[in-house]
């Protein structure tokens, strides 16, 4: 029996791969002037506005606990989206779209950072190497993500 495959955006944050599926990215940018806002935690990097629409840009590396030092400069800007939460998220590159089947997928390892692992619902091996699926709604839920009182 063939296996099904669903086609992925691979994103590079450092030397972290991971992806998303098309279905959840909305459109990728080149970096543009992001808007600091007061009191936000230091997993938001701001804001932006695109044809009109206000959103946050967010610092998943941060999330995923990617010591700064290792992140190079941010080139891009991957457009995600889950029903009507919508967030910037800063990466190094975009890579285009990989197709992954779904019995390539595994679980996370144990031995992956609880941070890490607390935002990854599976790893594959790809021609890119190994890729962390990436889950928006635990993202989102996050409570990383939630303004300093």
């Amino acid at each position: 029996m063939a296996s099904d495959t669903k086609p992925y955006i691979p994103f590079a944050i450092g030397r972290t791969t991971c992806i998303l599926p098309v279905s959840e990215v909305r459109e990728t940018l080149q970096l543009r002037p992001i808007t600091p806002v007061y009191r936000m935690p230091p997993t938001i990097r701001g804001l932006i506005q695109v044809r009109g629409e206000i959103f946050p840009v967010l610092e998943i590396g941060r999330l995923l606990g990617i010591p700064p030092a290792e992140i190079p400069d941010h080139k891009r800007i991957v457009v995600a989206c889950l029903g009507e939460r919508v967030a910037g998220i800063l990466t190094s590159s975009v890579h285009g779209t990989i197709e992954i089947a779904d019995e390539s997928f595994e679980t996370v390892p144990h031995n992956v950072g609880s941070d890490a692992a607390s935002f990854l619902t599976a790893v594959a091996r790809t021609p890119l190497g190994v890729v962390g699926r990436l889950s928006l709604d635990r993202v989102f839920s996050s409570e990383k993500l939630r303004p300093a009182t």
